[in-house]
């Protein structure tokens, strides 16, 4: 496998300096900008890469990725490898967080795998990262360059300035820098993030430190008054947690995460199930986040930059989309700009193609915590009949995860 990614990455790269005809520069070493690398180098256009950090590989994290992703990273190389280090969910299941008691259940693995196109996979952050800077390769791949400055005349290509004095020439820049995106600021000129409502924590806890866990081979989502708990499998069994609490008022600190005490999580979930109790309290809870998201854009670029991923559409992570939107992106941009030679126009198509599917999901995915988080009564009680009626994943899921964003034209 190993080997098979870096020839291929390696023969197309000799291929692109004999032509040289689009250079397409992305920032953000993640894995929205790593796919649309990948895909980029696929289908014949020249790609660098620039990372801020140093070693980019993510720590302590997990990424779902659903159907929508997973066949799309298949389709650049990365089914076997993924099969090998993920977790295959075996559908999801929604529960009382106080009494444990089943909600509502959707779908086997195979049912989904069927329903679909594709399964559904539990991942370390990093066995994901490291399997895209594999296929990408180490050419083309710029560690240790933070972007300070741009400059964008419209007559001639973009000019990058990285900490440290280096700067690089580029036709085409893509945005991929995340949540914290300094090309947004440049798009939109001004920052724009917003305060959801809602803090979290989040850790991987071994398989092995929970005995009281109910379908451990599932997705999970435990409901509550004003927070809720959402978990899965990773590859190696052990399980990965996102725990969201509503929190009155602002959120004050400059920065998205702030230091808690470390038993602060647990102290908030005292009286909830005793298997969701085990799984918290056997995380660290010393770093609470707080959960931004960013209004939905009528444009994507400005001059020659245009946005991916969290810097396009971040979103709330209640649907457990975020990755997969920015693995959509790239692999529509990519097309996009394979199959028109008028970058702009490659570049209109790609945002008319996204901007609607990703701006439901950030409604859909804001709208999620005021349904996840009701009170005990009336209104639960309506809840709870939908998400328990066999039409449920018809109803709330499939519009998301069968969709194919490969097979819609421009």
């Amino acid at each position: 496998m190993k080997g098979a990614l870096m020839s291929v990455g390696r023969i197309a790269r000799a291929a692109l300096r004999r032509d040289r005809r689009l250079r397409v520069t992305i920032i953000g070493a993640g894995i929205g900008g790593l796919t649309l690398a990948i895909e980029l180098l696929r289908q014949g256009i020249d790609v660098e890469v620039y990372e801020a950090a140093t070693d980019p590989h993510p720590t302590g994290e997990a990424v779902l990725l659903p159907a929508n992703a997973t066949r799309l990273l298949e389709r650049i190389g990365l089914g076997p490898g993924l099969a090998e280090v993920s977790a295959t969910v075996d559908g999801l299941v929604w529960r009382d967080g106080h009494t444990g008691a089943a909600i509502g259940r959707v779908l086997s693995a195979t049912e989904y795998a069927a329903r679909a196109g594709a399964p559904c996979y539990g991942i370390r952050h990093v066995d994901l990262h490291a399997l895209l800077t594999e296929a990408f390769g180490a050419d083309g791949l710029h560690l240790g360059h933070r972007l300070v400055g741009l400059t964008d005349s419209g007559d001639g290509p973009v000019a990058l300035e990285f900490a440290g004095g280096g700067t690089v020439e580029a036709d085409l820049v893509i945005g991929a820098d995340g949540a914290r995106s300094m090309l947004r600021d440049h798009v939109v000129g001004y920052d724009d993030a917003q305060f959801s409502g809602c803090v979290a924590w989040r850790g991987i806890v071994p398989r092995s430190r929970l005995t009281l866990l109910p379908d451990p081979d599932r997705l999970q989502l435990w409901l509550g008054a004003d927070g809720h708990l959402m978990h899965h499998p990773v590859g190696d069994g052990d399980h990965a947690f996102l725990l969201v609490r509503r929190q009155l008022g602002p959120w004050v600190p400059d920065s998205w995460s702030w230091p808690a005490d470390p038993d602060e999580h647990v102290h908030a979930y005292a009286g909830w199930h005793p298997a969701l109790v085990q799984m918290v309290s056997a995380a660290s809870g010393a770093e609470r986040w707080g959960l931004f998201h960013r209004p939905p854009l009528t444009t994507w670029s400005r001059g020659r930059v245009t946005l991916l991923g969290d810097a396009a559409h971040l979103m709330l992570p209640h649907h457990g989309q975020g990755a997969a939107q920015a693995i959509e992106d790239a692999i529509v941009l990519a097309d996009c700009l394979a199959s028109d030679d008028d970058r702009d126009r490659a570049r209109t198509t790609y945002e008319v193609r996204r901007r609607d599917r990703t701006r439901r999901i950030q409604v859909a995915s804001l709208a999620a915590a005021d349904v996840l988080h009701l009170p005990d009564g009336p209104r639960a009680q309506a809840r709870n009949k939908r998400l328990g009626s066999p039409d449920a994943y018809d109803r709330h899921l499939s519009w998301i995860h069968e969709h194919d964003m490969a097979d819609v034209g421009p």
